[in-house]
């Protein structure tokens, strides 16, 4: 293992820290999902959660709006973070829509088929549109219309895997 490995994204607790390495430096910045910046994703999140219940956990049947708002408001976080690599932002944003997840999981009493299509669509459907976004923003992906090809990409992904359990 490379002793020169720099981990830019810690969870502690409910802190997350977001570190920057300078050339004689640290810099280091805590974060809360309840802080200012991230409160518009938390929102999303749990409007997805909240529709997901309301469709028995059908990916398909849910209003997939909350998706594209969870891509919006994740980008729109990440812009502020620069210097972070791709697989770094899209950590950050993974670990806290997973600390959501996790408290909302544990706050209710949602039966457990529908926590299982939770989680599985988050890593499934969220993670890989949640990486889209942030590469087009990048400017990563060769279309002239990227959010256009991102939603595209998306609600395909979401077919995709209802139609793989429904078989």
């Amino acid at each position: 293992m490379d002793d020169n490995v720099f981990d830019a994204i810690q969870l502690v607790g409910d802190i997350i820290s977001i570190r920057k390495k300078g050339k004689n430096s640290l810099n280091v910045k805590e974060v809360k999902i309840t802080d200012k910046g991230f409160i518009n994703l938390v929102t999303s999140v749990r409007e997805l959660i909240e529709s997901l219940i309301s469709s028995n956990g059908s990916w398909k049947d849910n209003n997939n709006l909350y998706l594209m708002n969870i891509a919006k408001e994740s980008v729109s976080i990440v812009k502020g973070y620069k210097y972070l690599s791709i697989d770094d932002k899209k950590r950050l944003i993974m670990l806290v829509i997973d600390k959501i997840i996790e408290k909302e999981i544990e706050n209710s009493d949602m039966n457990q088929d529908i926590k299982i299509k939770l989680l599985t669509g988050i890593e499934e459907i969220v993670e890989p549109t949640i990486e889209l976004a942030i590469r087009a923003v990048k400017g990563e992906l060769n279309s002239k219309n990227s959010i256009g090809a991102i939603i595209g990409i998306c609600l395909s992904a979401i077919f995709i895997c209802t139609k793989k359990k429904s078989n």
